[in-house]
């Protein structure tokens, strides 16, 4: 099983020792993923990345920290305890995910104000001659 999107970090990327798909043992990388699915929240993945291209891509790229994002093909999709994890096969760096709030808001019209209710027409009259 396979999926590819844009996820963020939701920590600096790892160095690890772990056991290549070919039975040996090696370095590799654990990248710590997320990625907003649907109005319920944030979905987690862990992601492992044991190719060669992975040193030289990090080594690149050593300032990435949690909340960079980066497009990424994952294979290999497996559930380990309650996390879906998988193995990296195609990894580049993408923009941003969420735009900041006023790029975002650009070229949409302008929110209509509220009027005040001290200013309504139908405005309450004194309370006390309400009463009475």
């Amino acid at each position: 099983m396979k999926t590819s999107g844009v996820f963020f970090l939701r920590g600096a990327p790892a160095s690890v020792r772990m056991q290549r798909p070919d039975g040996s043992l090696g370095q590799g990388w654990m990248l710590l993923l997320g990625e907003r699915g649907s109005e319920r929240g944030i979905t987690v993945f862990s992601a492992l990345w044991a190719a060669d291209g992975a040193d030289a891509f990090f080594r690149r790229n050593s300032s990435l920290k949690a909340g960079d994002c980066l497009s990424l093909t994952l294979e290999r999709l497996h559930v380990r305890d309650n996390e879906i994890c998988g193995h990296v096969a195609a990894c580049e760096l993408a923009p941003p995910r969420w735009p900041q709030r006023a790029t975002a808001l650009a070229g949409r019209p302008a929110p209509c104000p509220l009027p005040s209710l001290s200013s309504s027409p139908i405005a309450p009259r004194d309370a006390a001659a309400r009463i009475a």
